[in-house]
């Protein structure tokens, strides 16, 4: 228990130490907007800074970087839903593939949290009219019902309690 302590002790001491050196570091500008390895050379954020866009430009590609994986999945979805035809002319498989495609890729970025994209397969379900039952495409109250009593069956409440 000692020897954990100490390492504890010592990792703790080690973190501190690194955040005091990065603290005490600086960087020495030029005069003329270049940097101590290049000066007199404009960086492209000394330009952009001078412009008034250094941070109109890193919310953007924030925003950009950090959403590609939800853009990315809408675009594919809603390609996947216009594309005509895929299956035969039965909109409830196009619509099952671009159900599949969407939370998987919502899934697999993480773009939303993963509870989201759980929440969101028996809504999308619903509104998009996947189910079928015996040939027959259910409607939204018909589908609710259907997948309700599936995922809410006497065995999984006495299971959740």
């Amino acid at each position: 228990r000692e020897i954990v302590s100490y390492q504890r002790h010592s990792v703790w001491l080690d973190v501190i130490e690194g955040q005091r050196k990065h603290e005490a570091a600086q960087i020495v500008k030029d005069t003329h907007g270049g940097d101590a390895q290049h000066p007199g050379f404009l960086t492209n954020k000394a330009l952009l800074d001078k412009l008034g866009m250094w941070e109109w430009v890193t919310q953007v590609l924030l925003f950009l970087f950090s959403n590609v994986g939800a853009i990315l999945s809408t675009v594919v979805f809603l390609v996947l839903l216009s594309l005509p035809d895929i299956f035969d002319s039965d909109p409830a498989k196009q619509n099952a593939l671009a159900l599949l495609v969407f939370v998987s890729l919502l899934w697999a970025t993480e773009a939303l949290p993963l509870f989201v994209t759980a929440m969101l397969v028996p809504l999308l379900t619903v509104t998009l009219r996947v189910i079928v039952v015996d040939g027959h495409r259910l409607d939204a109250t018909e589908a609710s019902k259907h997948a309700f009593d599936a995922m809410f069956s006497h065995v999984i409440m006495l299971l959740i309690g």
